[in-house]
């Protein structure tokens, strides 16, 4: 416990000890719960903070999906995603060129290549957005396997 929150322990001890022992407990209990709120582990955040899923209604969903290296250098109008999917990209979160910033595009053009590192914000019904990533998934792993056949000859 002191290990928690250390320093700011003592000195709630020590105010505690000038005016009295009854705050002594509502004050501990503010001091641990907004310390184990502020450190940075997963643990303490809410499930919406570290999901890539957002549910808009009830089911729909936004979800972050990963661009494939198979559809590396395509364009949203090739690849079709509305009508083979029947989902909407609104999004586009993708690394500037210069540096390493990230930069959200919501207005992005269709005719723009997408990069491997890109990740797409698509909007759409649950079920849909779950063949979806089941199909990149499927994508990937046929790359992989094309790519080990063609390292073993």
């Amino acid at each position: 416990l002191v290990s928690i929150v250390n320093i700011p322990l003592a000195a709630t001890l020590f105010i505690v000890e000038l005016f009295g022992g009854r705050y002594m407990v509502p004050a501990l209990v503010i001091l641990i719960v907004s310390s184990l709120i502020a450190q940075d582990f997963s643990i303490y955040r809410t499930q919406r903070e570290s999901y890539d899923a957002r549910q808009v209604a009830p089911g729909y969903s936004v979800r972050r999906v990963l661009v494939p290296n198979s559809w590396a250098g395509k364009t949203l109008v090739e690849l079709d995603i509305r009508r083979r999917f029947g989902l909407n990209v609104i999004g586009l979160i993708g690394r500037q060129q210069q540096g390493d910033q990230v930069a959200v595009r919501f207005e992005t053009p269709s005719s723009q290549p997408l990069v491997i590192d890109d990740i797409l914000v698509v909007l759409g019904p649950d079920a849909r957005l779950d063949r979806f990533e089941e199909t990149l998934t499927e994508e990937k792993l046929k790359l992989r396997a094309a790519q080990l056949a063609a390292a073993e000859e």
